[in-house]
């Protein structure tokens, strides 16, 4: 794991596999993560023999990490890569609570199927259902945590000590029927 770099052409690289692999609604806009990362170090980049092989963008409060993003390129997926990055941040903050936050299930959702697959990876990544909902925007997720739990409270106040009074939009609520089996 290393900062965003400065580089230029690896810099453009890590802005088109964020650009490539989240849906516009959810992107932080890119002007906002460099500030973000010019205050907080919030990106980092992932290295496989010299190739940028993802990123993760952090936000940190307390005891808790918040992995706000995950990305590996599409021609290295499935190679055990993301796995790898996660359990490299469990090493790098062993005490702390990782929290994560995906679309939640919905059968109706054009992209269901996607949406089980990112859940089942991260459940077998060690993370656990939450049973916290919160929706934002008008996207709806559901918080899973490794190395702990959190309440819905203190999601909300990492939000809000991020995002200011923006973060007051997102509404919480129990997950119901959730397992983490």
């Amino acid at each position: 794991m290393s900062a965003l770099p400065e580089n230029t052409e690896e810099l453009s690289a890590v802005r088109r596999l964020y650009d490539s692999s989240f849906p516009d609604d959810e992107r932080i806009p890119w002007n906002m993560l460099l500030k973000l990362q010019n205050e907080y170090r919030v990106l980092n980049v992932w290295h496989m023999d010299h190739t940028l092989a993802g990123f993760t963008c952090l936000f940190l409060y307390h005891d808790i990490v918040y992995l706000s993003y995950l990305a590996v390129p599409e021609a290295m997926r499935d190679h055990g890569i993301g796995t790898r990055i996660l359990t490299m941040l469990r090493k790098v903050f062993p005490e702390q609570t990782i929290v994560i936050d995906i679309e939640e299930l919905q059968r109706d959702a054009e992209n269901y199927e996607e949406r089980v697959r990112r859940r089942n990876f991260y459940l077998r990544c060690g993370f656990e259902t939450s049973h916290i909902g919160y929706h934002y925007y008008h996207v709806s997720y559901e918080l899973l945590c490794c190395g702990g739990m959190i309440s819905a409270e203190d999601f909300r106040d990492l939000l809000l000590f991020h995002w200011g009074p923006r973060a007051s939009s997102a509404r919480f609520y129990a997950l119901e029927g959730i397992s983490s089996e």
